[in-house]
């Protein structure tokens, strides 16, 4: 029963994928530009243009599930094509926004509300995931945390309930490999509510270091992000902060609740993206290692992308870049070139797994497992 994975350049979609294929399970990958994607040995790839209809044949054939990104453009035409083709269930990774008041009308909530109101209207089994903020947003204050600038914010008390595109991944797994989630609607958030102080006081203990808030005016705000962003979206966000400041974030499913995988929240940098806040005061090894979703992708013949940041799990991380307790900055000398620490390079490796993070397992034969601790520290 082979499993669609659209927009599969998308971090939570390439991680459905590796767990999928990890389960030894069969996986088509799917994008616009699929000599993009970066896929393990194994997996298909093909090219799936929602507003291109004569891409849908192709893609489906011999599909019976279905992950797919929410784009509404040409949803009506790929879910007639998915039902002549035989699919029998939809998973959609949706967004929580379409719950809020007025999702019709928000630049950010009608996207993905239009895509779920089609799959209702169709014969076709669906289960929709509503991921709140996305816990590698705080990636976006890398920029100023890694030359040690204040993190400017015109909301800093809005309170959210991040989620890491890893957990969105484990649910859309279990989704895709079982019944028990089949029909249901999901709003899916991390554990705890914490306001945008609150998770860069994290930060700051993760790092080791200090990082300042700096409080700015919504004016000030939309410039900045309107230099990224349409307008439209821009006003969208911040009236959503706005609101997020009147209380604690509502908590919804959790990996613990769904799968007994208890997580407890560490934004991004907790899970192997340190580098990216400590860019400018770091040295990192010049050799690249090959990204691969799990040890049985080694040996792809697939197209692999360097990374000098293997995947570090959460428990793993400490506020040392290597085990001998030095940077690659304070190795430095007063002459010479920079000595490399005598510890393994940073971030250590983890023990191998089949999936990119603890999750529980699956196999064809055995069902669902609950999370391995056995190589554990």
């Amino acid at each position: 029963m082979t499993t669609l994975i659209t927009g599969a350049r998308g971090q939570v979609a390439r991680a459905v994928a590796a767990r999928l294929h990890c389960a030894g399970l069969p996986v088509r990958a799917a994008s616009a530009r699929p000599t993009e994607l970066t896929v393990p040995d194994g997996v298909e790839t093909a090219e799936l243009v929602l507003d291109r209809p004569e891409t849908f044949a192709a893609a489906l054939r011999g599909v019976r599930q279905v992950f797919l990104y929410p784009q509404p453009a040409g949803i009506h035409d790929l879910i007639k094509a998915a039902e002549v083709a035989g699919v029998e269930h939809v998973v959609l990774l949706s967004s929580s926004s379409v719950l809020a008041p007025g999702a019709d009308s928000d630049p950010l909530a009608s996207h993905s509300l239009r895509v779920e109101r089609a799959l209702t209207d169709s014969g076709l089994t669906r289960t929709f995931l509503r991921p709140d903020a996305f816990a590698g947003n705080s990636l976006g204050w890398a920029w100023p945390i890694g030359r040690s600038m204040p993190v400017q914010l015109a909301y800093p008390d809005a309170r959210i309930a991040p989620i890491h595109p890893e957990d969105i991944a484990d649910v859309a797994a279990r989704a895709l490999t079982g019944d028990s989630l089949t029909g249901r609607s999901l709003t899916l958030t991390g554990p705890e509510s914490l306001s945008f102080r609150e998770q860069l006081a994290v930060l700051a203990q993760t790092l080791g270091r200090e990082i300042t808030v700096e409080h700015i005016t919504r004016a000030e705000a939309q410039e900045q992000m309107g230099r990224h962003m349409p307008a439209p979206m821009v006003s969208s966000l911040l009236d959503l902060w706005e609101a997020a400041c009147h209380g604690p974030a509502a908590i919804g499913e959790t990996t613990e609740t769904l799968l007994g995988v208890p997580c407890p929240y560490l934004p991004a940098v907790g899970r192997g993206e340190r580098g990216r806040l400590h860019r400018p005061l770091t040295r990192r090894p010049s050799t690249p290692r090959s990204r691969t979703c799990c040890p049985s992708a080694t040996g792809s013949t697939a197209r692999t992308r360097p990374s000098p940041r293997p995947w570090t799990p959460c428990w793993a991380t400490s506020a040392s870049p290597d085990s001998t307790g030095r940077s690659w900055a304070s190795s430095r000398t007063t002459r010479g070139p920079p000595t490399p620490p005598s510890g393994p390079p940073w971030p250590r490796a983890p023990t191998p797994r089949p999936w990119p993070r603890p999750s529980p397992r699956y196999s064809p034969a055995a069902g669902w497992s609950g999370r391995d601790r056995t190589t554990s520290p």
